[in-house]
This record gives C-alpha cells, sequence and structure tokens, in this order.
C-alpha cells in the first residue's frame, strides 16, 4: 500500500491540489491516495472574485458584474469591472472531481480516518483503523487550533441563510449584496446581511456575524432574517434550503503538531482570509506556489506572514473590542474607495503606497489606538 502522495482530507484545498497534479503529466504517472474520515462531503457556497478566467469557470453557475454595500446613511451600487464575482455550488465541485478520480486510474479515494502520521528518513507511514499506507509526500489540509501568542486572536465569523423563492420578483440578479448593515448590531459582534440573487425571485439571503461567540441560536438567526426580508422586499417567500456554517477569523498560524515534512494546504496554510473568511482564490494560489517548480516544493509560504497580516490583525482587534465600529470602518472603506480597489487589496496585491492610500480615508484614530496596542503586547 504505497503510494509517491497522500492528501490528508477531501475538502476544497486536496481536491484543487489534485485537480493541479493531473493536469501535468508527471501527476498522471503517480499513484496518489486521498483519505478522508466523512462520509459525506459537506454542502456549501463558495464564492471568489477574479480579473481572469480560471480553471474552474466551468463550474460557475452564476456570476455578477455590480456590487452593493449598504449602511443606514450610505448606500453604493457599483460595477466591479474588470472582476466578476462567481459562485459555485460545493456538490457541483465535489462532483467534478469525483468524476476527475474514477477517470485518472492512478487516485485512490478511501474514506477512512487517520489515526497517526509517522516519518523514518524519507518514508511517511500512515495509520487508519483498516490499515496502514507509506508514501513519499504528504500534504495535509487537517487544521488543528494552536495556542494563542501575543497579538494573535481567534474571533468568529458564522452565518446562516435562506435560499427562498419569492412570490413576486424583488431581486436585480445582475448585483450582489456584499454587505448589508441596516440590521440590529450587538455588543459581541458585527452584523450584517448578504445577499446572492439567481433570478428575480430566487436568492440566498444570509445573516452573517464577525463575534467574539462561535454561533446564536437558530431562532436569534431566523427572526434577523425574516425581519429583514420582509421589510426590504415585502413579499410572501418559500425557503428551498438552508445554509448554515462558522469560519475562524485568526491571524495564528496553524497547529503543525505532527512531522517535519508534512506540506500544509488549505486552511492548515492560512488559506482564509483573518479579516473576511474568504479562502477559495487562496487555496487556487496556494496550489499554484506548490506546483510552480512541478512538484519539487516541498512547502509553500504561509498565508499572512506580510504586511497584511497587520492589517487583519488590527481589524479582528476592532471586531473584539468595539464590534459596533464595524459598520463605520466598512462604510469609509466603500464609500472613499473604488470597489475593484477594495477587491484588489481583500486579495492582497495592492502596493504599500495603494495601501496608505485606504487607510488615509478610514477612521484613522481607531486603527492608531489599535496599532498602539499591538505594539504594546509586543513588548
Amino acid at each position: 500500500m504505497h503510494y509517491d502522495i497522500i492528501l490528508l482530507g477531501a475538502g476544497c484545498s486536496s481536491m484543487q491540489l489534485l485537480h493541479a497534479m493531473l493536469r501535468t503529466s508527471n501527476g498522471k504517472k503517480l499513484r496518489i491516495l486521498i483519505l478522508e474520515k466523512e462520509q459525506d462531503f459537506p454542502e456549501k457556497s463558495w464564492c471568489f472574485w477574479s480579473k481572469n478566467a480560471t480553471e474552474y469557470d466551468s463550474l460557475v453557475s452564476k456570476k455578477w458584474n455590480q456590487i452593493e454595500f449598504f449602511t443606514a446613511s450610505y448606500a453604493l451600487h457599483k460595477a466591479i469591472n474588470p472582476y466578476q464575482y462567481k459562485y459555485i455550488h460545493s456538490q457541483t465541485f465535489f462532483d467534478f472531481h469525483v468524476d476527475l478520480i474514477h477517470k485518472s486510474g492512478n487516485v485512490d479515494f478511501f474514506r477512512d480516518e487517520v489515526l497517526s502520521v509517522d516519518r523514518n528518513d524519507q518514508i511517511f507511514t500512515v495509520k487508519t483503523p483498516k490499515t496502514t499506507y507509506t508514501a513519499a509526500k504528504v500534504y495535509s489540509s487537517m487544521y488543528t487550533k494552536s495556542e494563542l501568542q501575543k497579538n494573535e486572536l481567534l474571533l468568529w465569523q458564522h452565518f446562516y441563510g435562506f435560499f427562498i423563492k419569492t412570490e413576486k420578483p424583488v431581486f436585480n440578479k445582475d448585483v450582489f449584496r456584499m454587505m448589508d448593515f441596516r440590521i440590529p448590531q450587538s455588543a459581541t459582534g458585527s452584523h450584517f446581511i448578504y445577499i446572492l440573487p439567481f433570478s428575480e425571485t430566487e436568492a440566498l439571503v444570509e445573516f452573517t456575524a464577525f463575534s467574539s461567540v462561535e454561533s446564536y441560536a437558530d431562532t436569534e438567526y431566523k427572526d434577523y432574517l425574516s425581519t429583514y426580508i420582509q421589510t426590504h422586499f415585502q413579499t410572501n417567500y418559500q425557503i428551498s434550503r438552508i445554509e448554515r456554517g462558522k469560519i475562524p477569523m485568526t491571524n495564528a498560524k496553524p497547529n503543525t503538531d505532527n512531522l517535519d515534512g508534512i506540506i500544509p494546504i488549505g486552511g492548515r496554510a492560512g488559506a482564509i482570509k483573518p479579516s473576511t473568511g474568504y479562502a477559495f482564490n487562496r487555496i487556487r494560489k496556494n496550489t499554484q506556489a506548490l506546483f510552480s517548480d512541478d512538484f519539487g516544493r516541498l512547502e509553500a509560504p504561509f498565508f499572512n506572514q506580510n504586511r497584511f497580516q497587520l492589517y487583519d490583525t488590527l481589524l479582528l482587534q476592532i471586531i473584539k473590542t468595539d464590534p459596533q465600529k464595524i459598520n463605520l470602518v466598512m462604510e469609509q472603506l466603500f464609500r472613499k474607495n473604488n470597489p475593484t480597489t477594495i477587491l484588489k487589496f481583500l486579495d492582497e496585491e495592492t502596493t504599500i503606497l495603494e495601501d496608505l492610500s485606504i487607510f488615509s480615508r478610514l477612521p484613522i484614530p481607531l486603527f492608531l489606538n489599535q496599532l498602539k496596542n499591538y505594539v504594546k503586547n509586543r513588548i
């Protein structure tokens, strides 16, 4: 049971990595094993923005070229050219990759729990309840939370959404609503509504919180959503599906508590953007970095090990200490910057001069206070 490569976990990052491998001539020759303890793939919505075509555009079921943003005192509706905001349903994504596995002839996929991973010289040994496997190289997306150090924070983005069909046409199918803060806020978190319209009568309407607690009661989520829909759309509707989840918002480096030589991917490599929770496109970048020299690279750089880590940390500190001010920060961000500049900034592709221009238009005293606290905690 020896393989060239073992992938621990069968989530978004492992599947993207497998796809990259199977697109190369070398990858098609390797014996690859995927191990996943869960018996079913999770049902999720994955969204990302891009300026160019990607290898996953064939799986995109909806695109938007315009963005909306709201607070009680400000409204934005604007095009995001040259970007497009893209939606992939996780079932479509996993079906595509399972089909790749079936057609490959060199990939095995077993639903089995990893009990331990050991290394002797250059060979890894992976034990499961059913058997033992060996491999020359192991990639892992198995994220474990590390003990927080100075200036490291762990907060949560948790969300609960209705996929609805309305009695009358109420949505602009060409515009996605990135944030709408016109809902009650709380002392423990900053709240907004996120809307993906698939037609004039169908949409995902989702309540999202950036908070210090992991989740709220289901009844609370439902109250926020039903009140919002009635207030802003005034229509009867049917719920076809509910989406819920939580994402760690942390600047802490994931715990790589086992062997040297295991190559981190996905959340384990810091691919979840701490201040937004977006990960799909960052996983693509992680995968591209790993294969920049055709399988020779043994690790990709961790995300958030640059100046953007500081930016994310300052925002996380605000969420922790002054969550009610997040809507003010976001309002000034969208009021005073072009949305395309914001998307470029969130992709960590801006220059330092562009960063300074963005921060000069934000609540400077608020960020200076957080910077002072950051420096103080480093001493």
